[in-house]
């Protein structure tokens, strides 16, 4: 209902739209490149998918989406 009452740039001008697309794209990110930041980590060239430094990115990329999301749905509100 938002979206149709205002304009898009208006919608993202709002304080908490803008550092929710922030840590959207940041935990993008950190869920891509985490077995590469693991490879760096461990330094070695194979990690197993199992490994604890790629599952921490990933659970923390996935953390920031989520918070990402509420952010943005509490700015619509």
């Amino acid at each position: 209902m938002f979206l149709l009452a205002n304009s898009l740039l208006d919608f993202l001008s709002i304080d908490l739209v803008i550092v929710g697309l922030v840590l959207a794209a940041l935990g993008f990110a950190f869920a891509l490149l985490a077995k590469r930041i693991a490879k760096a980590v461990r330094q070695s060239s194979e990690i197993e998918p199992n490994d604890k430094v790629m599952l921490i990115f990933k659970a923390l990329g996935l953390v920031c989406i989520v918070i990402a999301l509420i952010l943005m749905i509490l700015a619509v509100n």
